[in-house]
């Protein structure tokens, strides 16, 4: 929930004696407040308990030895960058990762310890800023080595720094062919700069053809090996995200980058049943409940003809709160441990479901659109797959914090 401020300004107009009073509205947004549940508002719960335990599940694949950066962008993929970074540092997370480097800045302010690396790219303005809040960048370009040097030399500090190696994926780092030269001239001329990670995306991890993965990762591996014989030698080798860490243990290298394994999303399509939880639930509460008699019509434009007397629940949410369901048609949700179907489209602020076979249910109930309840789930994936959108990318949680107007975290145990 946003607090909005206005203000009355009084002004005079040039080349009148008189004042004349115009209202001027600024909105300013004094950042959220968290407000007790009521039933006419759908929620997110963060379970942290659940987090980790996929932080011992990825440490149980990946063996001791290796170390974890746990992926934050996007608000730690909607589910609250801050409390999460603070417990993955917690439960086993060397280092973090973010996309920009105001994302790392907001992590400093809201009190966050850990080494803090930008994957993205870097607008030279932004270096001084990257420095003085002891974030580690992501250097490709000679302009930015020269000026990440330059603010060294004149604190009379090292920086530390990753460098990101473009095989495939065509977004942000080194092509793959120049990554050696650029590498070498980096570590050869800049005295104040000190490498230590080198990484790739490798987007061929996504699918199932192991083939071209290893193709990816030779070009990879002989990189370091032309790297080491040149005498520059780097700590953090990184190349496997969530679907390469769960699917390809010679993609591993030191180190693995990993998001969407450690909320409990998945990561690539058929991802098999290893134990991770989902650790983002979504509900709302029943806010009426009618009687439905045979020949009723219901939804917009007469959307769903009624064929038989029952009962359906108004329960709190719509598009607005969660925008994937503007393409539900169809679906069920949870209430009192079972599943219920949508009767028909979402609006903008609810959804109408079935509760004829849920009599004892009530005005208050807690509803879930994804998460658990009792025995019974309903799964991020399941609901994707009925929204039309990707199962294995995170539209269905990205944003649900930012525009519900309540969050609740359930802090961890142990």
């Amino acid at each position: 929930m946003k607090i909005l401020q206005i203000n009355i300004i009084f002004y005079k107009f040039k080349g009148t004696q008189s004042i004349n009073k115009e209202i001027i509205y600024k909105i300013h947004n004094f950042g959220s407040i968290k407000m007790t549940n009521s039933v006419h508002k759908p929620w997110v719960e963060i379970n942290l308990p659940y987090l980790k335990n996929n932080i011992r599940i990825v440490k149980d694949i990946i063996g001791s030895c290796k170390e974890i950066i746990a992926v934050v962008k996007a608000d730690a993929y909607g589910h609250g960058a801050v409390t999460i970074a603070n417990y993955m540092a917690r439960y086993g997370a060397a280092k973090l990762a973010v996309a920009t480097a105001e994302e790392g800045i907001k992590l400093r302010l809201g009190g966050v310890k850990s080494p803090i690396i930008i994957l993205g790219s870097i607008p030279l303005e932004e270096a001084e800023q990257v420095v003085g809040y002891n974030l580690t960048p992501m250097i490709a370009t000679q302009a930015l080595a020269e000026r990440f040097n330059a603010i060294g030399k004149e604190k009379q500090r090292n920086i530390k720094f990753h460098i990101r190696v473009d095989i495939g994926l065509g977004t942000v780092g080194v092509a793959y062919q120049h990554a050696y030269r650029t590498i070498k001239l980096i570590t050869d001329q800049y005295q104040w700069l000190k490498i230590e990670g080198l990484f790739t995306h490798l987007a061929s991890t996504y699918g199932d053809d192991e083939e071209l993965v290893n193709k990816d990762l030779e070009k990879f591996n002989s990189l370091i090996s032309n790297l080491n014989n040149s005498g520059i030698h780097i700590p953090m080798i990184h190349a496997a995200s969530s679907p390469a860490t769960l699917k390809y243990p010679q993609a591993h290298f030191n180190t693995v980058r990993i998001g969407t394994c450690l909320y409990g999303l998945p990561s690539f399509k058929n991802q098999p049943e290893i134990g991770l939880k989902s650790i983002m639930q979504l509900k709302a509460r029943i806010t009426d409940i009618k009687e439905l008699s045979n020949g009723q019509h219901l939804g917009y434009g007469n959307e769903v003809l009624v064929s038989k007397s029952g009962r359906i629940a108004t329960v709190s949410i719509g598009y607005s709160n969660a925008l994937f369901l503007v393409h539900m048609k169809s679906g069920e949700v949870l209430i009192r441990n079972q599943r219920t179907p949508l009767i028909c489209s979402p609006f903008m602020g609810h959804i109408l479901v079935d509760i004829t076979n849920i009599p004892d249910a009530s005005i208050g109930d807690e509803v879930v659109i994804f998460g658990e309840q009792g025995e019974e789930k309903i799964t991020v994936s399941e609901v994707a797959k009925r929204a039309g959108i990707s199962v294995t990318n995170c539209e269905s949680v990205c944003f649900l914090r930012d525009s519900l107007p309540e969050s609740i975290l359930q802090e961890g145990i142990g």
